[in-house]
C-alpha cells in the first residue's frame, strides 16, 4: 500500500493517526496545520475503475430548490463577469452550467466520470473528460471557476489550486463547497459518517484548513462559512429514513414554501455558521497578484 508521508496542505511530516478512524479508513491528521486526509494513496487504476461506475440519475429532474440556489449564486457572480467565461470543475451532468448558460455565460466543464462528461456533451456543454490539466485552457481565461463538492475527491489539493490560479484571471472568483469535517453530523456519527469513503473522498476540510489552502496559494479569502444539515447523511440507512419518514428533498421544498420553517432554517443556519458546525463549507476566494 502506498501512503502519504507528508501533509497534503503544509508538507509537514508530523502526522498522527486518528484512532477512531484509522483502522477502518486510514485517516491521519497533520499536527502542525490540522489538515485531515486519508493516508492511503489510490492508484490511477482504482480511481478509473471507481469513476467508471459513478452514476448520475440522468432522468431525475433538477430540484426547484437547487435551481433557486444556482440562480442566487449566479447573481453573486455577476460582479466578476468580464470575459464572460465560467468553468465548473466536476460538472456532473451539467445542471449548474445549463443554468449559467441561460444567464449568457460561456460555459465549460471538466468531469472525472466518462458518463457524466458524455451527458454534458450531449447537452451542448463543452466538457473535458478527466482531471484539470494545464494544457486545457489559456492562462487567465476565466472570470469564475467553481467546484461544488469536488475538492474532497482530490488527493493533490495544492496542484489543483495551482491549476485553478493559472486559469483564473486576476481578480476573478473561485467558489467551492465541500463537506465540513467539523460538522455536527460527523460528531454524532463519528466513524460511520458517510462522507468518509475511499477512494471517493480523500481529503476532509474544515473552514480553517480550506482558508489556509487557498491563502497559501495566492488567493484572498472573501468569505468562508458553514451551513446546513443533510438529513440523508444524518440518517445514512435508507430503511431508517423510511421508518422516520425523513426525506431530505421534501424537507427542502417544504421549508421553501413555509415561512415559519424558513425562519427556523435561517435561525439554524445562523447558529451553524457561528459555531462552524454546518454540514457544508462554502468558500469565496479572489485570485490575488501572486
Amino acid at each position: 500500500m502506498t501512503v502519504h508521508s507528508n501533509c497534503l496542505l503544509c508538507q509537514s511530516s508530523n502526522l498522527k493517526k486518528l484512532r477512531r478512524y484509522y483502522n477502518s479508513h486510514h485517516i491521519v491528521k497533520c499536527q502542525d496545520c490540522g489538515f485531515v486526509f486519508i493516508e492511503k494513496v489510490p492508484s490511477e487504476e482504482e480511481l478509473k475503475q471507481y469513476y467508471s461506475i459513478y452514476s448520475y440519475a440522468e432522468d431525475r429532474p433538477v430540484s426547484p430548490v437547487t435551481i433557486k440556489r444556482y440562480q442566487k449564486l449566479l447573481k453573486e457572480f455577476e460582479i466578476y463577469r468580464n470575459s464572460n467565461q465560467i468553468l465548473e470543475i466536476g460538472c456532473g451532468k451539467g445542471d449548474f452550467l445549463l443554468e449559467a448558460r441561460k444567464n449568457y455565460w460561456e460555459v465549460q466543464g471538466t468531469e472525472l466520470s466518462e458518463r457524466g462528461a458524455q451527458l454534458c456533451i450531449d447537452k451542448g456543454i463543452k466538457t473535458h473528460y478527466g482531471t484539470l490539466r494545464e494544457d486545457l485552457f489559456p492562462s487567465n481565461y476565466f472570470d469564475v471557476i467553481i467546484a461544488i463538492e469536488v475538492i474532497e475527491h482530490i488527493n493533490n489539493p495544492r496542484e489543483l489550486i495551482y491549476q485553478i490560479s493559472r486559469f483564473l484571471r486576476r481578480g476573478g472568483l473561485f467558489y467551492c463547497t465541500t463537506p465540513n469535517f467539523n460538522s455536527i453530523v460527523r460528531y454524532i456519527l463519528q466513524e460511520k459518517y458517510s462522507i468518509i469513503h475511499y477512494p471517493e473522498h480523500l481529503c476532509y476540510y474544515t473552514p480553517k484548513t480550506l482558508r489556509e489552502l487557498m491563502v497559501k496559494n495566492g488567493f484572498l479569502c472573501k468569505k468562508v462559512e458553514t451551513t446546513g444539515i443533510d438529513f440523508d447523511r444524518l440518517f445514512p440507512k435508507k430503511e431508517l429514513r423510511n421508518l422516520l419518514k425523513v426525506d431530505n428533498e421534501k424537507i427542502r421544498i417544504a421549508t421553501e414554501k413555509n415561512s415559519l420553517l424558513n425562519f427556523a432554517k435561517r435561525a439554524a443556519n445562523f447558529i451553524l455558521a457561528t459555531t462552524s458546525l454546518g454540514g457544508t463549507i462554502r468558500g469565496y476566494f479572489i485570485k490575488g497578484c501572486l
